[in-house]
């Protein structure tokens, strides 16, 4: 009898031993395949895992793998599937969310788990999140440090956000005039999906026309726009048509950004014949954490650096910048104040 007992053991734990090197096995190579981009061959062997494993590690794995290949809505409903209720499970559905564009159901799980429990990445789409919810409202005053000609500037920006669907908001730019010739603008942002729109006019009621289309991590973009001169030069109007190039990546709590522009310029003049003129000019910045800085660059007029603060209080959020312009040689300050809610 005991020896039968015996025998039983050594070939229970030899069966267990067998299946789990087989599933050490079969996992590896799933992941392997996984990483090397082969997604169909790698959901074959987890879908015969999860028959057979209802653990985590297998739901998750198997969820990476779907995502991967695209399925994002695939991943997360085999999440949902899973019994029980787990913050790994959870944490990882929420970034699925993220990648399908789902912001609020992404939110709302991050929401509830202390900040020491997510990761950087996690913290900065809550920050930005929070900074942005449905209604937000912004102004902003910059102004330079030249006793004479100083140039001011206040903005006013109203948005309402709908994350998973559209955006759309009212910005007045130049709010306040320093003198009649200033462009002030009015303008409605709309964005839908990964097309966005920008239409406004100014106070002398030429328009503003941007048209763009974002594929993560590039945007593409062309603008119009026609507005007002000084008439000390005896420019009647300045007509501004051309495309732009964007790359926006984020890296954990490093964000890092590149836009070029390229810009045909047509002045209009009173007393004497029109000019055109072919411009490129390009922005690059970066942030990381509650810091950020800009460089905007032509090879006419515009050379200026930015360093900025901002961190936000509840629903309230703030920045400061500092820049220098270097063409011409001067230091200004500005200071931004928002709420959302």
């Amino acid at each position: 009898m005991k020896k039968n007992f015996l025998i039983l053991l050594i070939f229970i734990f030899s069966f267990i031993n067998v299946f789990s090197i087989n599933y050490d096995e079969l996992t590896q190579e799933a992941r392997a395949l996984a990483w090397s981009g082969e997604y169909k061959k790698a959901i074959n062997i987890y879908e015969n895992l999860i028959r057979e494993y209802q653990n985590k590690e297998v739901y998750l794995d198997y969820s990476n793998a779907l995502a991967w290949s695209g399925d994002i809505k695939k991943a997360i409903n085999l999440l949902n599937s899973f019994e029980g209720e787990d913050s790994d499970i959870e944490m990882r559905k929420a970034r699925f969310f993220y990648w399908n564009l789902n912001f609020s159901e992404a939110y709302n799980i991050f929401s509830k788990y202390k900040k020491d429990e997510l990761e950087e990445s996690d913290l900065a789409f809550i920050n930005w999140y929070e900074e942005y919810k449905h209604f937000f409202i912004k102004t902003s005053y910059i102004t330079d440090f030249l006793k004479e000609n100083r140039e001011n500037q206040f903005n006013i920006y109203m948005a309402y956000n709908y994350y998973d669907v559209f955006s759309v908001a009212l910005k007045f730019d130049n709010f306040f005039f320093d003198d009649e010739y200033r462009v002030g603008k009015s303008l409605i942002e709309f964005y839908y999906d990964d097309f966005f729109s920008l239409l406004g006019i100014s106070h002398n009621q030429y328009y503003i026309a941007e048209f763009g289309y974002v594929f993560k991590p590039f945007t593409l973009g062309f603008k119009s726009t026609k507005y007002l001169e000084n008439y000390d030069e005896f420019i009647k109007s300045t007509s501004v048509n051309g495309g732009y190039f964007v790359f926006n990546f984020v890296l954990e709590n490093i964000e890092f950004l590149l836009r070029a522009n390229l810009d045909f310029i047509y002045k209009d003049y009173f007393y004497k014949d029109p000019e055109n003129d072919l411009v490129f000019s390009y922005l690059i910045g970066s942030t990381y954490k509650n810091f950020g800085f800009k460089h905007y660059f032509d090879l006419k007029e515009l050379n200026k650096s930015f360093i900025e603060y901002k961190d936000n209080i509840c629903d309230f959020n703030y920045s400061i910048s500092f820049y220098y312009d270097f063409f011409k040689k001067n230091f200004g300050a500005g200071i931004s104040l928002g709420y959302s809610f």
